[in-house]
């Protein structure tokens, strides 16, 4: 008969299966949270561009001058917080006395091209 000895402790492969599934979990926990951050950031990108968006487009409703009809660049001052960014405007006229006016926002976002545009009717007596 032989006599076995009381098991106390881990063996080395139950102690290097726990391990590993400690450093599995943790890598999940890190890749999320990176996930998660890059996000955060991806919303407040889009955030600052349809803020600059917005503000553009406010200048010609406040604006009583004629605008002028076809696309032109904007100065990247209008987006301090995307200094990369590329801001453009289209004026079109879609019948007369009304213009449909187009701002889009082109950047890039973690190696991807990002963009936003956003538009409206503005009515002008003047647009003929």
């Amino acid at each position: 008969m032989v006599i076995l000895g009381s098991r106390r402790g881990m063996s080395l492969i139950e102690a290097v299966c726990a391990l590993l599934v400690v450093y599995t979990a943790a890598a999940g926990l890190l890749v999320a949270n990176l996930r998660h951050f890059q996000t955060i950031g991806d919303s407040f990108d889009q955030l600052s561009a349809q803020r600059a968006a917005a503000a553009v487009l406010e200048s010609h409703i406040a604006d009583e001058r004629p605008c002028e009809l076809g696309r032109r660049g904007l100065p990247a001052e209008a987006l301090p917080a995307l200094p990369a960014a590329q801001l453009s405007e289209l004026v079109e006229q879609v019948e007369p006395g009304l213009l449909r006016v187009t701002v889009t926002v082109a950047w890039e976002s973690a190696g991807r091209p990002r963009s936003l545009q956003l538009e409206t009717l503005l009515a002008r007596e003047d647009s003929e």
